[in-house]
């Protein structure tokens, strides 16, 4: 039998990432937005900084959808990775090592 190589596994390519993305945008747009509504409602706020909160509360979901996207982007990469190279036959310390089994 010859020996296996990483290379000869097929890559994997993670078919939920669009969709993740978008729910983890939309929780978060959802989740700033009661946040903003719970802290609007004070009277000590002025209308120029409920209008930095509201752009803030964009670019803050932005920056936490990007950072989450690829925190799991990584995370489940490595994991269906490690089962699909798994299921061909390479050990966990090949693959760690990069090493041909």
């Amino acid at each position: 039998m010859s020996p296996r190589n990483l290379q000869d596994v097929p890559l994997a390519t993670w078919q939920w990432r669009d969709t993740l993305i978008r729910l983890f945008l939309i929780t978060i747009i959802f989740i700033w937005g009661f946040l903003l509504e719970g802290c609007g409602e004070q009277p000590n706020y002025s209308p120029e900084l409920q209008y930095l909160m509201s752009f803030g509360s964009f670019i803050v979901a932005i920056i936490l959808g990007a950072l989450a996207q690829a925190t799991l982007a990584h995370m489940f990469a490595y994991i269906q990775g490690y089962f699909l190279l798994k299921s061909h036959g390479i050990p966990l310390h090949a693959i760690m090592s990069g090493e041909q089994t």
